[in-house]
């Protein structure tokens, strides 16, 4: 469970992405501070005394090269590089359902009054069939909304009855700005 990580053994072992700013534990640790409670910021981010990263990449290399035996907010997709050229395969992926959020992952844009809107519209409605889902979510192992189409990384397909902290929905984002303000607040 996530409290776990707040064992007195780690203790200067973790490597956690900036919950101060954007990156990947952002959105999760303001779905962990509504679950346990305002307080996890600091006990984890201050008293645990961990080493803070804004950098995905090196997240992932301190990782794959063994310099931590904990992370959070490691990213997948880069995780996967380093493993298709024999690394970080002894790595394990854990999912704490505390820390479980969603959102929409990639936004499509149109702009308005584009140079050729019918093309626009044509390519959007091609991103938008179950083929063109299936390559995309293959090509960048991610998980389409589309009924139907297999996950592109099962690791993260959304467990039946999971509940999820949806982290771009508007009403919430009351609850992210916090989690910001709090981390500012506690993180020196």
């Amino acid at each position: 469970k996530f409290t776990d990580l707040l064992d007195p053994r780690w203790k200067g072992k973790l490597l956690l992405p900036d919950v101060r700013t954007m990156g990947d534990t952002f959105w999760p640790m303001t779905s962990v501070r509504l679950n346990l409670g305002d307080d996890i910021i600091k006990r984890l981010f201050v008293d645990q005394e961990p080493v803070l990263s804004r950098d995905s990449r090196q997240v992932a290399e301190f990782m794959v090269r063994g310099r931590f035996p904990v992370a959070l907010g490691v990213n997948p997709l880069l995780l996967k590089q380093f493993q298709r050229q024999g690394l970080g395969k002894n790595l394990k992926l854990l999912r704490f359902p505390e820390m479980d959020t969603v959102n929409f992952g990639t936004t499509l844009w149109l702009v308005n009054r584009a140079p050729h809107p019918k093309a626009a519209k044509l390519l959007i409605n091609w991103l938008l069939t179950k083929d063109a889902q299936v390559h995309w979510g293959r090509e960048v192992e991610t998980n389409s909304r589309r009924v139907g189409v297999e996950p592109g990384n099962p690791e993260f397909a959304v467990p039946t009855g999971a509940r999820f902290f949806q982290v771009d929905a508007e009403e919430n984002l009351p609850h992210v700005v916090k989690t910001q303000d709090i981390a500012k607040a506690v993180i020196k």
